[in-house]
């Protein structure tokens, strides 16, 4: 009997403090409404380019970076923060890799095309990347980020990862694929930050309603427009894009 009641005292403190983790982590997320102007200073520049942030609603940035005071900064001028996340590529050059090398090189794949420092991962091993993630994804909560960018979502149309997920076809990867982001967007959501869309337009009709935004790369040179905005600005979600100069 006592040691019955033990037992359910213990369950009863446990489901308590998931009780209060599950409301500490999620709080109300921002809405990245259509129309919204941004700012990116996240990538995309050369030579030293950068996006001027004046009137710009969202900031784009890599929360490698930035810390919490300079994060705070921009919400004080009314900014929204956005932070850019690699979900699809390990990338040697950022401290976590450093830290965790061998987790990190247990699920690469091969080097990713003319970017030497980043290689694929195997999305066919969500719970080892996703292990990767949640680090990335609490540390943007803790500056302060209000959405993350995940990008190299597309695995699934590139033959230098898809090809190297053995045993499994290339619809089989589209399919890990969709999975793999879906749970990221789960944890985006349970610690109260908005996940973006980035590129990979196979997937807009299998993500746009559990997405809050999406991010473009040269989506009128490749005629990709439209999709975005069916199916992310329609729905009053952001469709923020970039176009190149040269392709």
């Amino acid at each position: 009997g006592a040691c019955a009641w033990r037992l359910a005292a213990v369950a009863a403190a446990v489901a308590a403090a998931a009780g209060a983790d599950a409301a500490k982590l999620s709080p109300r997320r921002v809405k990245l409404e259509a129309g919204m102007t941004w700012a990116n200073v996240a990538w995309g520049y050369k030579v030293g380019g950068n996006d001027d942030i004046d009137g710009a609603k969202a900031v784009n940035l890599d929360p490698d970076f930035y810390n919490a005071k300079q994060v705070q900064e921009l919400h004080s001028k009314g900014h929204i923060v956005t932070c850019y996340i690699s979900v699809g590529t390990s990338e040697n050059f950022r401290s976590d890799y450093k830290e965790n090398q061998e987790a990190w090189d247990a699920v690469t794949l091969g080097v990713m095309s003319n970017w030497d420092e980043e290689k694929w991962l195997d999305i066919s091993r969500p719970d080892e990347l996703m292990a990767l993630m949640r680090p990335r994804f609490l540390r943007a909560q803790a500056i302060g980020c209000d959405a993350v960018e995940p990008d190299n979502m597309a695995c699934y149309s590139e033959s230098e990862c898809y090809k190297q997920i053995a045993g499994y076809s290339k619809k089989e990867v589209f399919g890990l694929q969709v999975d793999y982001m879906l749970k990221l967007a789960d944890l985006a959501h349970a610690l109260g930050l908005s996940i973006i869309h980035k590129n990979a337009v196979e997937l807009v009709p299998k993500l746009y309603d559990v997405f809050d935004g999406s991010i473009t790369e040269n989506c009128v040179h490749w005629k990709e427009c439209g999709d975005y905005e069916k199916y992310y600005h329609n729905n009053g979600k952001a469709h923020w894009a970039v176009e190149y100069y040269s392709y």
